[in-house]
């Protein structure tokens, strides 16, 4: 759900396995570099302040850095995926894709190429956070319902399985938020689109008036 607290979280965990495996690298993205700056690195920095963590700064643009260097030699990447092609030249040990429904599938699947650095070979975490999407959307197709999962691959004829986890996070859940914020999403919301938005279940949608004033896309449409 919107407000849920989706991405404090997951660059908590990004700075974790920085700060525990010694040459880790990470990359944090979004699809433009205002969003990265003013949302999603906003959080990271928060989190190293929070930690104590003294970090070099480097890439220095518009005042935000774009290249974290930790005492124990890992670094962390803030890029936009505009022309992700640019930057997935090294190896990486994590990386948090943020607001994934503004990306198409292949930003995700080019990203799970790179996740391969050697050194954190035990460790690989591959993170994205959103919004709810439309059901139709490609997260929806690898994300069907909350909980963890693994799919199995034979790989130089040995089985090797790959961990899978999704959480479903509702705007009600975040302690931080106001009550009035929820009550301003509730009255302003349809029931579908709060199911969506606060709940954090896929939307649904139509395009056009329906021909029945009473019609409900969340109810009256689905799978047989």
């Amino acid at each position: 759900g919107v407000g849920s607290g989706k991405t404090l979280p997951c660059n908590s965990l990004g700075h974790l396995l920085s700060t525990a495996i010694p040459g880790n690298m990470g990359i944090v993205l979004r699809r433009s570099l205002p969003k990265l700056h003013d949302a999603t690195e906003r959080f990271y920095l928060e989190v190293l302040d929070r930690s104590g963590e003294e970090v070099q700064f480097r890439e220095m643009r518009d005042g935000w850095p774009h290249r974290l260097i930790y005492p124990n030699g890992s670094e962390v990447l803030f890029r936009e995926t505009k022309d992700l092609g640019r930057f997935l030249g090294p190896e990486y040990g994590w990386f948090f894709l943020d607001e994934a429904q503004e990306e198409p599938e292949k930003t995700f699947k080019d990203l799970m190429t790179r996740l391969r650095l050697p050194r954190a070979a035990r460790y690989l975490k591959g993170m994205i956070a959103t919004n709810p999407p439309h059901h139709l959307h490609w997260i929806s197709k690898w994300f069907k319902e909350p909980g963890s999962w693994t799919t199995e691959e034979t790989v130089n004829g040995k089985p090797i399985l790959t961990t899978w986890q999704m959480i479903r996070s509702s705007t009600r859940a975040n302690p931080f938020l106001d009550p009035e914020y929820v009550a301003g999403l509730l009255s302003t919301h349809s029931p579908a689109e709060v199911k969506s938005i606060l709940e954090g279940f896929y939307g649904f949608g139509y395009d056009g008036k329906p021909v029945f004033g009473a019609f409900d896309f969340s109810k009256h449409v689905g799978d047989p």
